[in-house]
């Protein structure tokens, strides 16, 4: 630190969720590999107005950049994963070394199928086949798929891409996200009910906002639907 700088050196920490947990790993463990997806180490430098006079002043310096409460962090997070995080994600910032992250699993009764829908589950906007209240018409609703509603019929859904940091890593798995499929056949709101990380999850969301299906019907017309998809990530 100087009176007009202050310089911060870090390391780059990478989280990824598998076998039900979050893990931690940086790109230190695997210096010997060539061309990594990102320089494992972070450099910031701040341009200060007027020496610091405090610690209280350091600190408010420091909160413009880092995200010291849950809040914070939330607040940072893109659409995708705020849900999740407000769910399952707490930390107590007198510690900031311990993160606890659950691992929410998707409901039961889905069945696994790649890049096929699956139904919500009972905290969806509807409940499945419940018609709609007698002043809303069906095609201003969320469904869920059953008795009565059909599931969207996938007409394109082509795979995402693999992130670079999960290709580098040669890691594999499966995203479940919950999805609304408009009455048009398209993909709406997407929101994690179990993450990957290593950017596939971000991924699969930006891939899933091409994919068009036939849309759900409910009485012979068509309806939203909100509904669980399991995305794999393989490398062969």
């Amino acid at each position: 630190m100087t009176p007009d700088r202050l310089r911060l050196e870090g390391q780059r920490v990478f989280y990824y969720f598998a076998a039900n947990r979050l893990a931690a790993f940086d790109f230190n463990v695997v210096k010997n590999r060539k061309e990594p997806p990102c320089q494992p180490l972070v450099d910031i430098d701040i341009q200060l107005d007027q020496p610091l006079g405090s610690a209280g002043e350091a600190q408010a310096i420091l909160a413009k950049v880092f995200a010291f409460s849950k809040k914070d962090f939330v607040d940072s997070l893109p659409d995708l994963w705020r849900g999740y995080a407000i769910r399952n994600f707490d930390f107590d910032s007198a510690k900031p070394g311990e993160l606890r992250f659950t691992m929410e699993e998707p409901a039961p009764r889905e069945k696994k199928h790649h890049e096929d829908s699956k139904p919500a589950d009972a905290s969806s906007p509807a409940q499945p086949g419940s018609p709609p209240a007698a002043e809303t018409p069906a095609s201003e609703r969320t469904f869920s798929v059953g008795n009565g509603v059909s599931a969207p019929r996938p007409l394109q859904t082509p795979e995402p891409e693999y992130s670079q940091a999960a290709r580098y890593e040669k890691y594999q798995g499966a995203v479940t996200v919950s999805v609304i499929v408009d009455k048009e056949g398209k993909v709406g709101k997407i929101e994690l009910v179990r993450p990957l990380g290593l950017g596939l999850d971000e991924q699969a969301a930006v891939q899933m906002k091409t994919w068009r299906f036939g849309p759900a019907k409910h009485d012979g017309e068509p309806v939203a639907v909100a509904m669980n998809i399991e995305i794999h990530f393989a490398l062969y």
